[in-house]
């Protein structure tokens, strides 16, 4: 597993330092296996989830370890979905869109698995939820979302939006940051959002850089 280690002079993070539970290094070693994007996408996620959790007040050591945790296995659900639905270039059938709505609920479920803390698995499970309540797979609203999950949506948003894919360009820091402004009330927390758009822009794109536009 040595090889899932980053080196600290390109400015990453060795996320296997907060992982130290066996079972949950294994998940993420076939997460990889699986699709390479969604893990390299859950690393940037932590990143990108630790600095806006710290700018939004989270400290204490078991919310920092739930949301880093939370943050590099957020996706690790996506594992039963095929490759093939995951890249596909079109519009998802309904069938295969059902499929991928039910992975927060999937990794969840292997959180439990793996005896994650509660904390881990809502941010697993509430990742996808929305601001207004229109989000899945529970429909929760507002403050009935896990506070590291709604820190989590914006990181994971942030840097899919940012990020080259098979069937679209990747967008820029301002298309990304406008749209996070745009869905801010809606599908985000707003305050999460005011939060992140007033980070340094300059830590935002170090995370980033290697995926975005020049």
């Amino acid at each position: 597993m040595s090889g899932l280690k980053t080196r600290p002079a390109t400015g990453r993070v060795d996320v296997l330092r907060r992982v130290e539970a066996p079972t949950v290094r294994s998940l993420l070693a076939s997460l990889r296996s699986h699709d390479a994007y969604t893990y390299r996408h859950s690393l940037r996620t932590v990143r990108l989830s630790l600095l806006l959790g710290r700018a939004c007040g989270v400290e204490a050591p078991e919310r920092l370890r739930a949301l880093s945790l939370g943050a590099v296995v957020h996706d690790i659900g996506k594992v039963f979905i095929p490759g093939a639905v995951l890249h596909k270039p079109g519009r998802l059938t309904a069938e295969e869109w059902e499929a991928v709505k039910r992975h927060p609920l999937d990794g969840a479920r292997m959180m439990l698995g793996a005896a994650a803390s509660d904390g881990v698995r809502r941010v697993v499970a509430e990742h996808h939820e929305r601001w207004d309540g229109r989000g899945y797979p529970l429909g929760l609203r507002g403050e009935e979302i896990d506070f590291n999950a709604r820190v989590v949506a914006v990181a994971d948003a942030f840097d899919a939006m940012t990020s080259e894919r098979p069937y679209r360009r990747a967008a820029g820091y301002e298309a990304a940051a406008a749209e996070l402004e745009r869905c801010a009330g809606t599908q985000f927390d707003p305050l999460v959002v005011l939060t992140f758009l007033r980070a340094a822009r300059s830590r935002l794109e170090a995370v980033i850089r290697p995926c975005a536009p020049g």
